[in-house]
């Protein structure tokens, strides 16, 4: 399926079978859907396989052992993982800001020598680690799984979404988002 197939789908359902009127709105709502449906995990890695990425050496090795995060638009985090054949006793726990003033004021919260907890400031991975931690920032390296940001300034109406070569989106989630931007579009024309 095409994105110019997507679009027509979507205004035709509102009366706009050429695009003259909504085809921007309806960009809108079908990227919006598939981020809805993305936040609300409703999907599978297998619905959106071409947004599912791993950067590898996740290492903080930069300056101020920090992991920076820019150019690689990432929409959601999904997991942080070891190498495969990495033998190691660590545990890696995603945590959000507000745990880290917890975490700073319980000494039973703070990681033990066994424990990663990786925090997200902006587009930054911050590491935070025992005394005598297993894993070491700045040597030792993790890979992680994210959902790329969903942008379709590369897509134009040509674009097989559904191309062997750039599988993109599968049918059955692309309907689904195509109905969610159909009826939000058609809502927002009845008003």
């Amino acid at each position: 399926m095409t994105y110019l197939e997507v679009l027509t789908d979507i205004c035709s359902r509102v009366a706009d079978p050429e695009l003259d009127s909504y085809k921007e709105r309806a960009k809108d709502h079908f990227l919006r859907a598939i981020a809805m449906k993305i936040n609300a995990g409703e999907y599978t890695e297998n619905d959106i396989p071409a947004f599912i990425k791993i950067k590898a050496n996740v290492d903080f090795g930069s300056v101020g052992l920090i992991e920076d995060l820019n150019g690689l638009k990432i929409f959601k985090i999904l997991s942080f993982f070891f190498p495969p054949g990495t033998d190691t006793d660590c545990i890696i726990t995603f945590k959000e800001g507000e745990d880290l003033n917890r975490i700073s004021a319980l000494e039973t919260l703070q990681p033990t020598n066994n424990d990663l907890f990786i925090y997200r400031g902006g587009n930054t991975l911050y590491p935070v680690v025992g005394a005598s931690p297993v894993f070491t920032p700045g040597a030792d390296n993790i890979s992680m799984k994210y959902i790329q940001d969903i942008d379709d300034s590369g897509w134009t109406d040509g674009t097989d979404l559904q191309a062997a070569a750039s599988f993109q989106l599968t049918y059955t989630f692309m309907r689904t988002c195509i109905d969610i931007a159909s009826k939000t579009l058609l809502d927002e024309v009845n008003l």
